[in-house]
């Protein structure tokens, strides 16, 4: 009779292989164990924030009380602070615009102090040039024969006879050229000349030698107001010298 073989159950090592109820139980454990430190913590961390934002309130309101008062001093304050802004902006604005007119004025000044001295200086030059136009003048003036244009005028000479002196001598205001003298007799409109005959010249005196003549001269110079306002008696000639 052949021994019969009976299988034997294979026994798994213990220290290997976990049952699968022991392993299945140790994550369930494992999963609370966390969700209640997960719940734990965020306790911790709600009661933290729950601290930290009262602290933040009471901080805000400490701030926001502070704000107030120190908005409210400043806002009863701010018309002050507004009006002395504006004075000091006017006071800057002031003494900025009078600085700008004190400058102009200053340039203005020099260009005016400028413009005299260069007015003076012209002026004083042209003195100087007038002086020695002047004193050449009176130099040429000085010498013989000499006869400028403006003097023309006064080489011509018309002169009414007043008066005979010693009977028959005519004194004249400038020596004459004796060549230019003559007589002339008539109303303004109408003047005629005549001859006086023999006559001689020495300096400013005429010498009338004819007796008739003589007569008739005195005999007009010595007539009625009315009759020489309208008959006069002139010597015209031409002067020697304008010296």
């Amino acid at each position: 009779m052949e021994p019969k073989l009976v299988p034997i159950p294979f026994m798994e090592n213990p220290e290997i292989q976990t049952p699968p109820e022991k392993k299945s139980l140790d994550d369930s454990l494992k999963l609370a164990i966390r969700e209640e430190i997960e719940k734990e913590v965020e306790k911790r961390i709600a009661r933290q924030e729950g601290f930290y934002w009262k602290f933040l309130a009471l901080f805000g309101g400490f701030v926001a009380v502070f704000a107030f008062a120190l908005w409210h001093v400043q806002l009863n304050e701010l018309p002050g602070v507004v009006q002395k802004e504006l004075a000091t902006q006017a006071v800057t604005q002031a003494k900025d615009k009078i600085m700008e007119i004190k400058s102009s004025v200053e340039a203005a000044n020099q260009n005016v102090n400028a413009e005299a001295a260069a007015v003076s200086n012209v002026l004083n030059s042209v003195a100087d040039n007038q002086q020695a136009f002047t004193n050449r003048l009176n130099e040429i003036r000085q010498q013989d024969n000499i006869v400028l244009v403006d003097d023309l005028a006064k080489l011509f000479v018309v002169q009414r006879v007043t008066n005979l002196v010693e009977g028959k001598k005519i004194i004249l205001d400038y020596e004459p050229i004796p060549q230019t003298i003559h007589f002339t007799i008539g109303t303004p409109d109408r003047v005629v000349a005549f001859s006086v005959g023999e006559f001689s010249a020495e300096g400013n005196a005429i010498f009338v030698s004819n007796q008739s003549i003589l007569n008739t001269i005195n005999s007009i110079i010595t007539n009625t107001p009315s009759f020489q306002a309208q008959y006069q008696l002139n010597v015209d000639y031409v002067r020697k010298s304008l010296r």
